[in-house]
């Protein structure tokens, strides 16, 4: 017994560092996905599936409310079920960074895309390359319709 006790003591420890590295992980992405939605200067609404326009923001208010109903800060990392198709994908836009050098005449370069899944709970993040899947903490397709 006394040789059993030091062995469950490590597995304990051990077990308890990584949920803890899991928990401090999935804080961490959805840290990074809102900090990069909040650059975005221009947010355009297309159906996934025609690639049909439907609306578009550039209104700083309008697309921080979108970023705010999107709920990003309780974001989980999750993938959706195979029965949920892709609905909506939201293109965000930044403005160029001018330079000395460069004249700049307001062209926007693609920062984020999202895509939204019909059932409304379940989104793609998009950016820079690298790609996450999340579920969302409530039915974010409402922002939309």
């Amino acid at each position: 017994m006394k040789k059993i006790m030091p062995l469950v003591i490590i597995i304990l420890i051990i077990m308890i560092g990584i949920i803890i590295f899991l928990s401090l992980n999935n804080s961490k992405d959805s840290n990074e996905v809102e900090e990069s939605l909040g650059k975005a200067q221009l947010v355009e609404v297309y159906d996934y599936n025609t690639n049909e326009l439907l609306k578009t923001y550039e209104n700083k208010e309008d697309i921080e409310s979108i970023i705010n109903n999107l709920g990003v800060d309780k974001w989980e990392l999750d993938k959706p079920t195979n029965d949920d198709t892709k609905r909506y994908l939201l293109k965000m836009y930044q403005e160029l960074t001018k330079t000395a050098v460069e004249n700049s005449n307001n062209e926007m370069k693609e920062i984020a895309n999202i895509v939204v899944y019909s059932s409304g709970e379940y989104v793609e993040f998009t950016t820079m390359g690298m790609e996450m899947q999340f579920k969302t903490n409530k039915n974010v397709i409402d922002s939309f319709e």
